[in-house]
């Protein structure tokens, strides 16, 4: 089934987006061959030289991240994407997403907590929207400073499935005009000095499943919350 393009990739985009991704794919190469140029200096202290394979695995992770990003874009948009229907407890997404972000929340000394509460069901398919879920959390977790803490909500609402995740990042707090576009000048995406395509991909699979996702600021204190509203399962 072939879905709407999201807004970021109309006509009218396309050049901007195209500009903003060959910068981030150029940034890190340029920070791997500085870290190398470091390494080939023959009195180069241990401490420098940890430094710089760190540094050089920090660029790669981000390259690899950016690219697998990409590629799901490239199955989401394809004509012949087909999306699977199945009753799916939304807990146990989020449960996935949370295990599978053990590493960098662990780097960064970030806490991910999951309120207690019922498992809201909806009809999905399972492998998009836990990687909508992923992005989301990613994103979150890498909004908030370390030793901060990301706190997700899950519960139905009005005959839907409303997951909240809530950051304390300390950057501007995207709205719902630029929160999903990777090069608005004020989104949230682009906060972190990177083109973050994971909210875009997160937000358009959410749509092709007849959802919403919305971003506001918190109520109290710094960070944002972004809300997914999903149909329920009946």
């Amino acid at each position: 089934m072939k879905h709407p393009l999201p807004p970021f990739l109309s006509e009218a985009t396309q050049a901007a987006f195209l500009s903003a991704l060959s910068h981030e794919l150029r940034s890190p190469l340029q920070g791997l061959v500085g870290w190398v140029t470091l390494l080939r200096y023959d009195g180069l202290e241990e401490a420098d030289r940890r430094a710089a394979v760190e540094g050089i695995e920090q660029s790669v992770r981000t390259q690899a991240q950016l690219l697998d990003e990409l590629a799901e874009l490239g199955q989401l948009l394809s004509a012949d994407l087909a999306l699977k229907r199945e009753t799916l407890d939304v807990r146990e997404l989020l449960r996935e997403a949370v295990a599978g972000l053990d590493r960098l929340a662990a780097e960064r000394g970030v806490q991910v907590v999951v309120l207690p509460g019922p498992g809201p069901k909806t009809v999905g398919d399972h492998e998009r929207l836990a990687s909508a879920v992923a992005h989301l959390l990613t994103h979150a977790v890498r909004s908030t400073p370390d030793g901060g803490r990301v706190v997700v909500e899950c519960a139905a609402e009005d005959g839907a499935v409303v997951v909240r995740v809530s950051d304390a990042g300390d950057g501007p707090t995207p709205t719902d005009g630029d929160a999903f576009d990777p090069v608005a000048p004020a989104a949230g995406p682009r906060r972190h000095g990177r083109l973050a395509v994971g909210l875009s991909i997160a937000n358009y699979i959410v749509l092709c499943h007849g959802g919403h996702v919305s971003a506001e600021r918190r109520a109290s204190g710094p960070g944002s919350v972004y809300t997914v509203r999903l149909p329920a399962a009946r």
